[in-house]
């Protein structure tokens, strides 16, 4: 018969104990060694029926429970049998179980597993999930919540193998009208919670963000609806729709130009000579021709962008096209660019990338952060140039201080000669003169607090995963790199103790 293996640690040490009381006088037992002849006639047979093997002696399968702090979960050490032992069996478990007073939560069916492995494959099965408590459930009063599909936001990291897919080219959220934007959640009734043992744990009256419907929304039941066509926003206390321009068609002589306060939507064209201006993003499905594109956030092409005599893009956002070709560019974000951008003026106060083959050839780009493009330059190509780790923003402060420092020297020197050759006016001459000099003293006090925040990235760097063609000409925080020979796969980054821009093979 079985005997259970559900012992204290004293009744173990007692039992021990009286074990090897019972066996401490063995050695009165030895006897004076038999004739070698007797010993030939016991047989091995005889010995087993008297002998245990040390190493291999029955050793029956047992389970050790042990609780966690929180009361909230058991885990158990299921032993397995050994030398022709008793097997574990649901019996053994149980007594444990109700030694432990372990009542809530018990999971029979993992059990069943773990002793099945325990007895067929003779392993272990250490730290095994036996008993979980129950968690107490917030009591939650009526609340709005946001329908999911609404709060989707674009991911910014930039991986090392990233692509740019446009397929996926805005983060505007457009809903339309009627559309359900949130959803009254009726109130939820708290349940207690227990633990392991069966104690149990209040529930708390949880706190849940109040929600305020707000513009261009209305109540219809238990839902909150869009009254009108627009894009979707959120704060942790509101969300509401603000008005959308939306253009079924091309931007041309039957739209004039486009002056709007929100976000522009257009379907088709911006055609040449017609300008953009927005307070919010723009979203333009097919090419844009770059005759004067202004936007407050992010500009969105689903073609590319094309640029027409002294046409300009600026953005406050961030930039996504297939194509840059023969445009002056700025972007607060970055520029992200599928096919390549050709001779043009790009500026970006945070990275440029193209996609996995994607070409910089001609003209010039700037960027804060740093480059990543699959081509720089051609073989034949025009003059390309890269800057980066510079705030382009403030190097058009401080361009625009040395054009205006200039102006205002020749008119000094203007004022100066006057006053020599004449004591007309005199009096309004030096007021002027005294003027122009603060004014200068004031643009130099600026330019030289700008300078200490030109330099923005010393770790900006330009990585190339294929050609860089020689004649290309590299610049990291006004370190400078021309390139002499073809590179193929390189990473151009600014050592700042040697004073130089380092081209290093990129790792395969």
């Amino acid at each position: 018969m079985k005997q259970s293996t559900d012992y204290t640690a004293q009744d173990l040490v007692t039992s021990s104990e009286t074990l090897l009381e019972d066996v401490s006088g063995a050695e009165d037992l030895v006897v004076a060694a038999p004739s070698e002849e007797t010993q030939q006639k016991i047989s091995s047979e005889m010995l087993k029926r008297f002998m245990v093997e040390e190493e291999d002696y029955p050793q029956d399968g047992y389970v050790d429970i042990k609780v966690c702090d929180d009361e909230m979960e058991a885990r158990a050490d299921f032993i397995a049998p050994s030398g022709g032992g008793q097997l574990l069996g649901p019996d053994d478990v149980s007594r444990v179980l109700e030694a432990k007073e372990i009542s809530i939560g018990v999971d029979w069916e993992a059990i069943k597993e773990a002793l099945f492995r325990c007895n067929t494959e003779r392993l272990d099965v250490l730290d095994f999930p036996v008993a979980r408590g129950v968690e107490p459930v917030d009591q939650l009063p009526e609340h709005l919540v946001v329908e999911q599909q609404l709060l989707r936001t674009e991911k910014q990291e930039h991986a090392e193998a990233q692509r740019v897919d446009l397929r996926n080219t805005s983060s505007l959220v457009i809903v339309k009208k009627d559309e359900v934007l949130a959803r009254l959640v009726p109130e939820q009734q708290g349940r207690e919670g227990y633990t392991v043992y069966g104690k149990a744990l209040a529930y708390k009256t949880g706190k849940v963000p109040r929600l305020n419907p707000g513009k261009n929304t209305r109540l219809e039941g238990d839902r909150i609806v869009a009254e009108r066509d627009g894009r979707f926003l959120h704060t942790p206390e509101s969300f509401w729709v603000n008005e959308v321009l939306d253009i079924a068609g091309d931007v041309d002589y039957r739209t004039g130009h486009v002056d709007f306060p929100g976000d522009v939507y257009i379907r088709g064209e911006i055609k040449a000579g017609f300008r953009v201006h927005a307070g919010g993003s723009v979203f333009c499905t097919k090419t844009m021709d770059a005759s004067e594109v202004l936007c407050a956030q992010d500009l969105i092409v689903g073609w590319g962008l094309i640029g027409r005599k002294a046409g300009k893009v600026k953005v406050e956002g961030e930039l996504r096209a297939k194509f840059v070709e023969n445009c002056f560019v700025e972007a607060k974000g970055s520029i992200l660019v599928d096919v390549g951008i050709l001779n043009s003026t790009v500026y970006s106060g945070n990275r440029i990338e193209t996609g996995k083959k994607g070409v910089i050839a001609g003209g010039s780009v700037t960027a804060q952060n740093g480059v990543q493009a699959a081509q720089l330059g051609t073989r034949m190509g025009p003059r390309t140039e890269l800057y980066c780790g510079t705030d382009f923003v403030t190097e058009q402060k401080l361009a625009w201080i040395r054009s205006k420092n200039m102006e205002l020297a020749f008119k000094l020197k203007q004022v100066e000669n006057r006053l020599q050759k004449s004591t007309e006016n005199q009096d309004k001459l030096l007021d002027v003169q005294r003027r122009i000099k603060e004014a200068i003293h004031k643009l130099n006090e600026a330019a030289q607090s700008l300078l200490f925040h030109l330099d923005r990235n010393e770790a900006a760097e330009v990585i190339v995963s294929g050609h860089v063609y020689p004649g290309v000409y590299v610049e990291i925080c006004h370190v400078s790199f021309v390139v002499v020979r073809p590179h193929k796969g390189v990473r151009f980054h600014l050592d700042k103790e040697k004073g130089k821009i380092i081209a290093d093979p990129l790792l395969r």
